[in-house]
């Protein structure tokens, strides 16, 4: 999301740029915890998402991809862990989901944390976890299939 915003400016700004692919943070941050974004058996669905629309008072639609079988990694969700967390306690799935927490993937200072939705804010926290960190969201087995989202 920020690259883009980045190249739109130099585009503005006449200024040429190239744009190199490489690992996506996503796929680092499973890798350092020796996981991967999709198993067989597991998860079959990996959505890449952030925790924050651009304007910063709305947060994005990933509640509809979080169900049995697939993998949220939510990009820059840090600072709104605590709605994050309120809308699963609100659904009545926070104890539901497991969340792992990769902050500063694949550097010394890399931290690894696992928790529950219910408890994502608290295990922040007490991880003294701050930004840089990805947030992978996945439906315990024993849940429901798939949550029903009604507008």
């Amino acid at each position: 999301a920020r690259g883009a915003e980045e190249a739109e400016a130099l585009k503005e700004a006449g200024i040429d740029y190239e744009i190199v692919p490489g690992v996506t943070a996503a796929s680092g941050a499973a890798a350092a915890g020796g996981d991967f974004l999709t198993a067989r058996g597991r998860n079959d669905t990996i959505v890449l998402t952030t925790g924050t629309h651009a304007d910063g008072t709305s947060t994005p639609d990933w509640l509809q991809h979080l169900r049995s079988k697939s993998r949220v990694a939510v990009y820059m969700g840090i600072n709104t862990a605590s709605d994050i967390e309120s809308t699963l306690q609100d659904l009545g799935i926070a104890d539901q989901v497991d969340v792992t927490i990769v902050h500063n993937a694949q550097t010394d200072d890399e931290k690894i944390v696992n928790c529950a939705g219910d408890a994502l804010v608290t295990t922040l926290q007490t991880s003294q976890i701050e930004n840089k960190a990805i947030l992978f969201l996945d439906m315990k087995d024993t849940a429901a299939p798939s949550i029903a989202i009604v507008a």
